[in-house]
């Protein structure tokens, strides 16, 4: 609820709507996600905004947010930060704002 005045202060835009929150590990050497959209489906077409959070970033290596067609850039919030991101141009069909994380290549035991 914090992100819904910064957000409406900052795109001009009155998010209305809240989703579930999906928590993940991932496994060293294992964990990532390849560049894709979350917004392609009659489902999810309504979503404008996505956030990252790490909730122990010091405890890893890898895992940042990258938007490949962009560049190679990548970026990641410290341990209880958060990365906000427009998704508008994506439901426009813009693929220049696909996303992707970066392979886990280290995790405490």
């Amino acid at each position: 609820m914090y992100l819904l005045v910064p957000i409406e202060r900052s795109f001009q835009f009155k998010a209305s709507l809240i989703e579930r929150y999906l928590v993940a590990r991932y496994d060293e050497g294992a964990g990532h996600l390849r560049p894709h959209r979350d917004n392609t489906t009659s489902a999810t077409s309504h979503r404008r905004f996505a956030l990252t959070l790490n909730l122990n970033a010091d405890e890893y290596e890898g895992g940042d947010l990258r938007f490949p067609e962009v560049g190679m850039r990548t970026y990641r919030a410290s341990t209880g930060g958060a990365i906000v991101f427009f998704m508008l141009a994506i439901a426009r069909g813009d693929a220049r704002h696909s996303w992707a994380s970066v392979r886990v290549s280290a995790v405490p035991l």
